[in-house]
């Protein structure tokens, strides 16, 4: 809009340009010069008031665009801490789990018996748990192949709107 209001703006003047040239010979009167200079500062303040909508317009884009991206930002925050979360509030329930705690020192016993630590029979480092998880992780969790883990994760992500 402000390029046709500009292209029809820079018409006039030349066309006043040529008016004004015609007085000066005498060929139209001053009402008709004055008439043209009134008409092109009529579109002149339209043009103004045009480029200034046209920026208020861009600086309201500016700040719609800042503010989704802090939006953005703000809903991944919120999206890893509850996962995060969960995640924290799973591991407590396996931790209080006294039959799953039984069975990992159980296999810890084990595993220790079997002298498969030291060639001893006595394990000594076994009886670390960290030790003895990172070692024997794979075999005390079920297998779980990739694409349960991705329907899984699927699931939370529907279950929870994410």
């Amino acid at each position: 809009m402000a390029d046709d209001i500009s292209k029809k703006f820079s018409g006039m003047e030349l066309a006043h340009s040529i008016l004004a040239k015609r007085y000066l010979a005498d060929e139209v009167s001053i009402s008709q010069v004055s008439a043209s200079r009134a008409e092109i500062e009529t579109e002149r303040q339209k043009l103004e008031e045009v480029q200034r909508l046209c920026e208020l317009t861009q600086n309201a884009i500016k700040e719609i665009d800042v503010q989704i991206q802090q939006a953005l930002q703000s809903v991944a925050q919120a999206r890893h801490e509850f996962c995060l979360a969960r995640r924290n509030e799973l591991f407590r329930e396996i931790k209080v789990d006294s039959k799953f705690r039984s069975r990992i020192i159980e296999a810890m016993s084990a595993h220790a018996m079997s002298g498969s630590g030291s060639g001893s029979g006595s394990g000594s480092y076994t009886w670390q748990v960290e030790q003895f998880v990172r070692d024997s992780l794979s075999s005390i969790m079920p297998e779980i192949t990739e694409l349960e883990a991705r329907k899984a994760s699927e699931n939370f992500n529907k279950t929870n709107s994410l």
